[in-house]
């Protein structure tokens, strides 16, 4: 999606007023997740992005998705900061 969004978006939802969002969950990947932190400057490294990669990924396979609040609750108690 973040590389060549209109392989999955028949219509850039700017057009019809929206926002892109990425939704987290078990299938997620590191490009996603270092999007994520980018979008609030947090820099971690290889390791912690691993960890937090891992914890999403748990989280979502028992509840389907992860929303921003568990994410960044995950990102603090992995990077602290």
């Amino acid at each position: 999606v973040l590389e060549e969004p209109a392989t999955y978006e028949p219509i850039p939802p700017e057009l019809v007023g929206n926002v892109r969002r990425l939704v987290l969950g078990k299938h997620s990947g590191k490009a996603a997740i270092l999007q994520k932190l980018k979008e609030r400057s947090v820099v971690a490294d290889e390791v912690e992005v691993g960890k937090i990669l891992r914890r999403v990924k748990f989280v979502g396979t028992v509840k389907g998705q992860v929303d921003d609040e568990e994410f960044w609750t995950i990102v603090e108690s992995v990077v602290g900061r």
